[in-house]
């Protein structure tokens, strides 16, 4: 096989230090040959075809691809990776619903997967794999495939590890975001609310604007930003009072289900919905639904966030963002948009396993799915493809060196675009065009100047609580949509029926037992 020197400059956000020029070498091997002639060539490349390692990737993507679209970009992939590390992938493309459905049915079936994302989507997140022991310690092939990897990682290992093993890895994206308000600059101009979104502090005049421009339009407001219909309150966020000073990020210690927190000046782990603070987030919900500036299919829709804006279904949406998210989110819904930040995270477990790479069970290689995520993580021409799709087809790069698209293309004829936070390192892919040309330096510099939660590295272990989980989930799954969308009829009737029937399902003893846990934790890490 013709080998090359893979020299990458590593600048991520995930590490202090600085790393200098590295060169990918399966594990530390440097990949270098002389040029051979061409005929000695065609014979190498016969033999390496009978050696490449062959590795199913599920990737989630956010609206359905054809294969139309996405069989040139698998094309671009192999180009690369069967020349540099011997792996051929074959990479399916799942949207959200599909994705927290399919995948966890297909390792349950003991189809062979080997590499799949952990996701925040129900039923395809990292804690919700690990309860059905679905994911394999990677430990051991890190050490040997993935020395790179580990070391870019450093201590964020520790958020996707339980003990000595090791189940996952977390994307380099910016672990430090915050809770933001996206609007329609164009709707906010024609109702003449564009200062007042700019300027405001509280959750009433956010509403006020939101009921000028509902008014003026003719459109509804606020789209979930979830498949959960998760509208206003996105978690790990929290508000307590009417002013923006009073929201706050809480540790949900590793909870994937988001069905409990821990207060830090008490060590107390809480169940979500019984705080007094979700019982007022749903009462400003079920007002500002009847006020009519909430999506009334919040609840029960499959699309979410941007979809749903650049459909027209809403003009605006309070999600979990960072430096880079306004201008993503304005290239994904085709519109100019005014952010408002309402309240900044820390860094905590659940940021490491919010999206991320893991290798299931079901895994015949592995050693190679490792293999490519070290090259993965280490490669800028992988990332932009998959982030951006094939350069001068999908993609291009203006005079700034940004991406951007091709003379003729826009976001309705693209085909293939995704985000460049979701499937490997985002320090390594080129910006798009609109984001400021030192937009990685500044999501460096954010992510080094982030507050560490202290419970960073816990997260609770479900082992003998599996059917209490499952059964309180469940019942999440039935009164949260309602609640955070406030489409329900009777809100306090129905958060209260909601609380009973979680107590039946036990989440008194959940709560017990991660206390236990946590207390365990506390007393050995301080």
């Amino acid at each position: 096989m013709k080998k090359k020197i893979l020299s990458v400059l590593l600048a991520t956000a995930m590490v202090v230090t600085t790393f200098s020029v590295y060169t990918y070498a399966g594990a530390a091997d440097v990949y270098a040959e002389d040029e051979e002639d061409e005929e000695d060539e065609e014979d190498e490349e016969d033999e390496d075809d009978e050696d490449l390692a062959e590795i199913n990737i599920a990737l989630m993507c956010f609206a359905p691809m054809d294969q139309s679209v996405t069989d040139p970009i698998v094309d671009a992939v192999n180009e690369i990776t069967e020349d540099a590390i011997d792996v051929h992938c074959n990479i399916s493309w799942y949207d959200a619903a599909t994705y927290g459905t399919q995948i966890p049915m297909q390792i349950q079936a003991g189809e062979k997967l080997d590499l799949i994302m952990f996701t925040p989507v129900p039923g395809a997140s990292y804690v919700s794999y690990r309860a059905a022991n679905q994911l394999l310690d990677i430990s051991e092939y890190l050490e040997e495939e993935g020395e790179d990897l580990l070391e870019l990682e450093g201590d964020l290992i520790k958020g996707t590890s339980f003990g000595d093993a090791v189940y996952g890895v977390t994307n380099f994206i910016v672990l430090r975001g915050g809770q933001v308000a996206f609007f329609r600059k164009d709707l906010a101009d024609e109702a003449g609310v564009t200062e007042m979104i700019e300027n405001a502090t509280t959750w009433t005049e956010l509403g006020d604007a939101a009921k000028k421009i509902a008014e003026t339009s003719g459109m509804a407001g606020f789209v979930n930003t979830d498949a959960e219909g998760t509208v206003l309150y996105p978690r790990p966020f929290m508000a307590h009072g009417d002013s923006f000073d009073g929201a706050y990020w809480y540790d949900g210690i590793g909870d994937g289900y988001n069905m409990v927190l821990a207060d830090p000046e008490t060590d107390t782990v809480l169940c979500y919905y019984a705080t007094e603070d979700f019982k007022e987030m749903a009462a400003r919900s079920a007002q500002w639904y009847q006020d009519g500036i909430i999506y009334k299919d919040a609840a029960t829709t499959q699309d979410y966030s941007d979809t749903l804006v650049k459909a027209g279904s809403g003009f605006a949406e309070i999600r979990s963002a960072e430096i880079g998210s306004l201008e993503a989110s304005q290239a994904a819904t085709g519109y100019e948009l005014i952010a408002k930040d309402i309240c900044y995270s820390k860094i905590g477990t659940s940021s490491t396993t919010k999206f991320g790479y893991a290798v299931p069970v079901t895994a015949t290689e592995p050693e190679a799915a490792v293999r490519y995520l070290n090259y993965l993580f280490l490669s800028e021409e992988l990332n932009n493809i998959l982030s951006w799709g094939v350069e001068g087809v999908n993609w291009v790069r203006n005079e700034d060196g940004m991406a951007t698209y091709p003379e003729g293309v826009n976001a309705d004829n693209v085909g293939y675009h995704t985000s460049d936070f979701l499937y490997g390192n985002r320090d390594l892919t080129t910006p798009w065009e609109g984001d400021s040309t030192d937009i990685r330096e500044q999501q460096r510099e954010s992510y080094e100047n982030a507050e560490v939660s202290k419970y960073m590295g816990f997260t609770v272990d479900n082992t003998g609580l599996e059917n209490i989980v499952t059964a309180c989930h469940d019942v999440c799954n039935q009164y949260h949509p309602m609640l955070d969308s406030g489409s329900a009829s009777d809100w306090e009737e129905t958060l209260n029926e909601f609380n009973d029937k979680l107590k039946a399902a036990g989440i008194d003893q959940l709560v017990e037992a991660y206390q236990g846990q946590l207390d365990a934790w506390l007393a050995e890490n301080g």
